[in-house]
């Protein structure tokens, strides 16, 4: 809801409640998703497509990840 509200860039979340998010939303939501490489609990990281700024910052961690 805050991404849908623009109150936030990105967010992570469990993968098991980011999936319940995405069965309310179209096909053609304006979400992207990465999957973090997990431990015990999944976890997922969203934030708007096209955010190129955000991307470019959250790529080297996830690779260091």
């Amino acid at each position: 809801m805050a991404v849908q509200a623009n109150s936030v860039e990105a967010f992570a979340i469990a993968e098991s409640i980011v999936n319940k998010f995405l069965d309310t939303q179209s096909q053609d939501h304006d979400y992207q998703f990465f999957t973090l490489p997990s431990s015990a609990d999944a976890c997922a990281l969203a934030y708007k497509k096209n955010n190129t700024k955000l991307q470019e910052e959250i790529d080297p961690i996830i690779d260091a990840m």
